[in-house]
């Protein structure tokens, strides 16, 4: 071939370039993954958030409820922080009390 049907023709991309361009192509890849992951944290975050505050609300709810429940003089040593279990244990508790 003749240098004037070489200039002609693009040279081939060289193995690096087309390595270059993998690595490109996966760093994008990877920024994409990263991007939905973080919004999935900031969703589970939210969700976490949203829970909590459900969890803070029924335990307001179930102190009140004890509150009327109980003489004043059996409520006076109640420490709220020492009633920590989980909402469904404390279910099955009323219910074994309802069926006494």
């Amino acid at each position: 071939m003749s240098d004037e049907q070489r200039d002609n023709h693009p040279p081939e991309p060289s193995r690096a370039t087309r390595l270059l361009a993998k690595l490109v192509e996966h760093l994008k890849r990877l920024q994409q993954v990263v991007q939905r992951l973080e919004e999935e944290k900031k969703q589970d975050a939210e969700a976490l958030a949203a829970m909590q505050a459900e969890l803070t609300e029924y335990r307001q709810l179930y102190s009140n409820w004890m509150r009327q429940q109980c003489r004043e003089e059996d409520w006076q040593d109640f420490k709220e922080e020492e009633y920590n279990g989980s909402l469904e244990e404390l279910i099955e508790e009323l219910e074994r009390q309802e069926g006494a």
